[in-house]
Formats: C-alpha cells, sequence, structure tokens
C-alpha cells in the first residue's frame, strides 16, 4: 500500500482540525463571537483540537516508520 494513500487523508484531516477548532475557532471564541456555555464549548474546541493535533503527531511517526532505507546506504561497506 502506499504511503501517501494512508498519510493524504490523515493529514489533512490532522491539518483540518487543528486550523478549523484551535486556530479559528478559540480566536472566534476569545473575540466573544461565539455564545453558549463556557465548560461545553471548552471541551468540544479542545477535544477537537487535541484530536488534529494527535493525528498530525501519528501521521509524523508513521513516516518516520515507513520511511524507506537510503539507496546510497544500503550496499555500502560496514
Amino acid at each position: 500500500m502506499p504511503r501517501w494513500l494512508v498519510l493524504g487523508p490523515r493529514v489533512f484531516v490532522g491539518a483540518s482540525l487543528t486550523a478549523y477548532f484551535g486556530i479559528a475557532g478559540m480566536t472566534a471564541w476569545i473575540r466573544g463571537e461565539f455564545g453558549g456555555p463556557f465548560l461545553p464549548l471548552l471541551l468540544q474546541m479542545g477535544g477537537y483540537t487535541l484530536w488534529g493535533i494527535g493525528l498530525l503527531a501519528a501521521s509524523v511517526w508513521y513516516i518516520a516508520l515507513t520511511r524507506p532505507p537510503c539507496p546510497q546506504l544500503v550496499g555500502a561497506p560496514a
């Protein structure tokens, strides 16, 4: 399975969740453009932001884990 078939949606969704809820959502909330109870709004925004950051961190880990070996070092003598 190609790496980018797995990584593409993961990076897109992680970046989208982080940008939408973490940056735009918290900025609008601080500016007072959201109404509603404090705790449920904080838990929802924080949860989606952490989910996005977690997906991005898992993507970086997967990239490092599945990186192909360097072709110059494979046949090099030790």
